[in-house]
């Protein structure tokens, strides 16, 4: 009787916890279109003049809605070296002229991005190797992603965004 008793026993959470199954409930409410909530990085070839105040504006690929709470980098082409790797810098990037101190710099909004030069001399002073042809990379990157992230290391950034270089896109300035 008692192992009869035991058996019931065990049994009963079995018959308990068995699922039914019913008919499926109406479809939820369709999702947004989708837009990059990921991070993501692009090029720019900037030239800098007069014409322009020495600042270059441009939006971000339609394909990418940047969040108040997310950070823009901007990374500066230094050089290439002789084994052809790329070195990158972020900006603010200082640079001491014949004519005095040149500086590379930034600001953003959630809808565009500005690289601007700076210096304690007239721009116009400045030589085309500061003004012409200037390669700049930007990279959004989500506040979720930033914390852990060594934003002075433009590869590293790359790597934690999952981001090739062949990947990136080449935004033209008008």
């Amino acid at each position: 009787m008692k192992r009869i008793a035991l058996l019931l026993l065990l049994a009963l959470p079995l018959t308990v916890f068995t699922s039914c199954e019913g008919d499926p409930g109406p479809p939820g409410p369709p999702g947004l279109d989708g837009t990059s909530l990921l991070g993501t990085v692009f090029e720019v070839n900037a030239n800098f003049n007069a014409s322009n105040e020495f600042r270059n504006f441009f939006s971000y690929p339609s394909t990418l809605q940047v969040f108040d709470s997310d950070v823009v980098l901007v990374y500066l082409l230094e050089e290439t070296t002789p084994e052809g790797l790329d070195v990158w810098s972020l900006c603010p990037q200082t640079f001491f002229t014949p004519n005095g101190t040149l500086v590379y710099n930034f600001d953003y909004t959630a809808v565009d991005v500005s690289i601007y030069l700076y210096a304690d001399f007239n721009l116009n002073l400045a030589g085309p190797e500061f003004t012409q042809n200037q390669i700049l990379r930007v990279a959004v990157v989500p506040a979720d992603f930033g914390e852990n992230i060594d934003i002075f290391d433009m590869e590293a950034v790359m790597d934690a965004l999952n981001v090739s270089t062949d990947s990136i896109e080449r935004l033209e300035l008008d």
